[in-house]
């Protein structure tokens, strides 16, 4: 509304005089996101990261924009690397878990479309178990059949889906 088109107007004046400014950038990203341009919020947000890598509001608006904007993989790849960062922000883990699930629903359309997919069946297998979707994420398992690094983390993924649903040998 009116009250970003004003935040989004001081922005810019501000971004006129302190171009270089990390923090104007980050509001510049800011402003362009709340106004639902997440294109061009995503380059402020590239921007100000280049000078502050390590940026919580940079990498999380990035991600939030990246999600609008249906790169949920890069978006949840973000998050993950927040979440190493603070591990116990519930924002980022509600975070996280929505990008999941719309992850889960569009590899579940991928597979059922292409089901030699392998590649798909383990990401969804793993987005199955970041969301403690345990029983989704055994069903997949009979399904896949991989080799080489797939077969490493085929491995990888059925350990951990069997420990979580109680499952040790």
């Amino acid at each position: 509304g009116e009250e970003y088109e004003a935040a989004r107007s001081k922005a810019e004046d501000l971004y006129m005089i302190y171009p270089e400014d990390a923090n104007v950038i980050l509001y510049m990203g800011e402003t362009s996101y709340y106004l639902g341009q997440y294109e061009e919020a995503v380059k402020y947000y590239d921007s100000h990261l280049e000078h502050v890598p390590e940026s919580f509001l940079g990498r999380y608006g990035k991600a939030d924009c990246l999600k609008h904007q249906k790169q949920y993989k890069a978006a949840k790849e973000i998050l993950i690397q927040i979440l190493d960062d603070y591990p116990y922000n519930n924002s980022v883990k509600q975070e996280l878990s929505q990008v999941n699930e719309l992850i889960i629903e569009e590899y579940k359309e991928n597979v059922e479309a292409h089901p030699e997919d392998m590649e798909k069946k383990l990401e969804l297998g793993w987005s199955c178990l970041q969301n403690d979707k345990i029983e989704d994420g055994l069903a997949i398992l009979d399904s896949i059949q991989a080799e080489g690094a797939d077969a490493f983390s085929l491995q990888n993924l059925s350990g951990r889906l069997y420990m979580e649903h109680g499952e040790y040998e």
